[in-house]
């Protein structure tokens, strides 16, 4: 056993030393940042895989301030603090640029879609934070654990007093908190799947970063306009925001998913009969190795 004080010794250096590559890396915790990532790219693109429980409900569907499927969620300040926190601590925040944070998105929502999962907590119910590191049969275990940031590694600058971490070699220890992950992991009472919804909410990088380029291109076009929706003759409530029209007549609509489903383009062929138009373009920036465009007409 050894106390990482996060002062003389950092987490995040530690970490360096145990994720070898093919390592099994497990976390519940109650947040995520983007500048973990970055601090430790080297060696998580070399993991298996890591699986990463947010141990409070965040961006489960029920508990999202915004609906995925009615409103594109903000990019630099997304409402709710454990969602925002995907895109760094205020700590980190205030020394990123923008620019450098888009760049860091993508990089990061790149990995996330090859080797990461994540669940979240659908209950009211406390779950402990903690890390395992699971090496050819050998365990680490990391605990208690406040997030998955910058600031947890030691790297950044925090607002805690103390920052102590617990690193447990010893068996059978590590095995019983091993097993402990996978228990929670694998009850579909406890956890759900909130992998697509994060990869939806990283969708919003895309959509600044499409808009420049239409602006630098020269293209015309408006963002997300409203397109109203009528039955028998009356105009709803409801709405639909595409995410571009371009020269007036051509919906473009991005999506940062594995692969687009059926869904997807009902969607776009949808926005096309309700502005009477005849081309729709789904550009999904979540395909490997590059970004693929659909082109649907009616």
């Amino acid at each position: 056993m050894q106390i990482l004080d996060n002062i003389n010794t950092l987490w995040g250096d530690d970490l360096r030393q145990t994720l070898k590559p093919g390592a099994r890396f497990k976390i519940a915790a109650s947040c995520f940042s983007i500048y973990a990532y970055e601090a430790l790219k080297d060696e998580l693109e070399k993991i298996d895989f890591l699986e990463f429980i947010f141990t409070a409900p965040t961006f489960v569907e029920n508990e999202v301030t915004d609906k995925i499927s009615k409103e594109r969620r903000e990019f630099h300040i997304p409402k709710r603090e454990r969602e925002r926190s995907l895109y760094g601590s205020e700590f980190e925040i205030q020394l990123k640029n923008k620019l450098t944070q888009r760049a860091i998105a993508k990089e990061c929502a790149d990995w996330m879609r090859q080797k990461a999962k994540f669940r979240s907590n659908a209950t009211r119910a406390p779950m402990q934070q903690f890390a395992c590191v699971d090496f050819q049969n050998s365990v680490t275990v990391y605990l208690p654990l406040h997030g998955f940031t910058a600031v947890d590694l030691g790297y950044q600058p925090g607002n805690a007093v103390s920052n102590l971490i617990t690193k447990i070699n010893e068996a059978p220890s590590t095995k019983t908190y091993l097993q402990l992950f996978d228990q929670i992991w694998n009850d579909t009472s406890k956890v759900e799947d909130v992998t697509e919804n994060i990869c939806a909410h990283i969708e919003s990088v895309y959509q600044e970063c499409f808009e420049k380029e239409l602006k630098n291109r020269n293209i015309p076009f408006v963002s997300q306009p409203e397109l109203t929706l009528a039955y028998k003759g009356e105009a709803l409530k409801q709405t639909y925001k595409p995410d571009f029209i371009c020269y007036g007549q051509i919906i473009v609509e991005l999506k940062a998913v594995k692969e687009i489903a059926p869904e997807h383009k009902a969607q776009v062929l949808n926005y096309l009969k309700t502005a009477g138009m005849k081309l729709g373009l789904l550009v999904n920036f979540g395909s490997y190795p590059k970004a693929t465009v659909n082109r649907l007409a009616l």
